[in-house]
C-alpha cells in the first residue's frame, strides 16, 4: 500500500480528516487523527468521489449534523463497553456513510456498477441496504464497509430484510 494523498474526494488531508473524523478526534490530533482509519476504507472514499462524478459528503462538522459518519468515537455509543461490544464497522475505522445530492439509492447503484472491482481492489464487501426502520428507508445515505471476508463476496444487508441479493437491491430500489 502506497503513501495515501487524497485526489478526489478532497484536495488535502486536512480537509479528508475533517469530513470522516469525528470533532472529538480531529480536535485533538487534526490529520494525524486518519491513523484511526483502514487507509483502503479512505482510498475506496477517494475514488469513489471520481467515479460518481458529483460532491460526496460523509461528516459535516461545519454545521455539526453529521459528525460519526465516518469514525465514530465514545460520544455515539455513551459507553467503553458499548464501543467495545458494538460490531459495526465505524469504531474500527472501516466504514462510511456517504451522502450526495442524488441520494443513497443511487449511491449503493454506482457501487453495484463497479461492485468487484471495488471489492478485489479495497476489499469493501459490506453495504447497507434499506430500509433500516419503518420510517427509514436510507434514502440520504449508503454505508459501505470492510470486514473481515468470510463469504467471498460483497454482502448486502437491511436491517429489517437481513441479507438480501445484489439484484434485489437493484430491483426493489433498496
Amino acid at each position: 500500500m502506497a503513501k495515501f494523498t487524497p485526489k478526489h474526494f478532497s484536495k488535502t488531508l486536512d480537509g479528508f480528516a475533517k469530513e470522516v473524523l469525528p470533532p472529538t478526534i480531529y480536535n485533538k490530533y487534526g490529520a494525524k487523527g486518519l491513523r484511526k482509519m483502514d487507509q483502503r476504507i479512505l482510498e475506496f472514499l477517494d475514488e469513489f468521489r471520481y467515479d460518481t462524478g458529483v460532491p460526496l459528503t460523509v461528516n459535516t462538522p461545519w454545521n455539526g449534523v453529521f459528525t460519526q459518519s465516518g469514525l465514530r468515537d465514545l460520544g455515539h455509543y455513551g459507553s467503553y463497553e458499548k464501543l467495545f461490544m458494538n460490531l459495526s464497522d465505524h469504531p474500527m475505522g472501516r466504514a462510511m456513510d456517504v451522502k450526495c445530492k442524488h441520494g443513497g439509492k443511487w449511491l449503493r447503484k454506482k457501487f453495484i456498477e463497479k461492485e468487484q472491482y471495488y471489492y478485489e481492489k479495497y476489499g469493501v464487501n459490506f453495504v447497507e441496504v434499506g430500509p433500516v426502520s419503518d420510517s427509514n428507508d436510507m434514502d440520504g445515505w449508503a454505508h459501505f464497509s470492510i470486514r473481515l471476508d468470510l463469504d467471498g463476496k460483497v454482502l448486502y444487508w437491511s436491517p429489517v430484510l437481513g441479507f438480501v441479493s445484489k439484484d434485489k437491491v437493484l430491483e426493489d430500489n433498496l
